[in-house]
């Protein structure tokens, strides 16, 4: 739950929305190719891990992206 409201509140921040659903397709949003790669390493910070910068294509919402990472995490 953290993770999604951290994702949240920074794709906000990122496109300048102001009320970013996490179970919308973050190229709604405008998420450009340069923001997702941010996001991957603003991701890897906050993780402490590797994040792929295709994250953001691979999974295209919050929700999924949160659920993603978080079970590579179990899984590590």
């Amino acid at each position: 739950h953290q993770l999604i409201q951290w994702l949240t509140s920074w794709v906000e921040g990122a496109t300048g929305v102001d009320s970013v659903d996490p179970t919308t397709p973050l190229e709604t949003y405008g998420l450009a190719s340069r923001a997702a790669v941010i996001l991957s390493g603003e991701l890897e910070k906050k993780l402490g891990r590797r994040v792929d910068p295709s994250v953001a294509y691979q999974y295209p919402t919050i929700t999924a992206l949160a659920k993603a990472l978080l079970a590579q995490r179990q899984d590590a």
